[in-house]
């Protein structure tokens, strides 16, 4: 038996309990999102292969995964501004306002129509429970759900 006292394997267990339970609140919207992602890929999958011929289809769409597998970039993949967003946040690691995500979004090459972007993009970030009010970083900043409100 290892002499260890119970107090300190406790402290450890509610670390590790704790971690475990913030992973998992991470990881479970990825998992509905690549769910989504993937119902609606194999559809198009079938379309196409409706479209043309199938076995050509296939080895196209074989080929186009061995790529991305290496890494290459597609042609023609558009990323969503609150995708971009996220990673920005990620980057940073802190709150943002708003203004400034918009900047880093522009950088990007990522537009976002409508009369106000700055509007739009509250309204994207507003809709996608990834990201939350950074409400003790001030008016108009946002911060990533998953830091809880302990990150400034």
């Amino acid at each position: 038996m290892v002499d260890i006292s119970l107090d300190k394997l406790w402290k450890w267990w509610r670390q590790l309990a704790s971690r475990e339970l913030s992973l998992e609140r991470q990881y479970k919207p990825l998992i509905s999102e690549y769910e989504a992602v993937h119902r609606k890929r194999q559809a198009l999958e079938n379309l196409m292969a409706a479209q043309g011929e199938v076995g050509e289809v296939n080895q196209q769409i074989s080929a186009e995964w061995e790529k991305l597998r290496r890494g290459e970039e597609l042609p023609l993949i558009e990323r969503r501004p609150p995708d971009v967003a996220y990673d920005t946040l990620v980057r940073t690691g802190s709150p943002m306002h708003y203004k400034a995500i918009l900047a880093e979004l522009s950088k990007e090459g990522v537009v976002i129509g409508g009369r106000d972007p700055g509007s739009t993009l509250i309204a994207y970030l507003g809709r996608d429970k990834r990201f939350v009010k950074a409400k003790q970083s001030g008016r108009g900043y946002y911060q990533l759900a998953e830091w809880g409100t302990k990150k400034e």
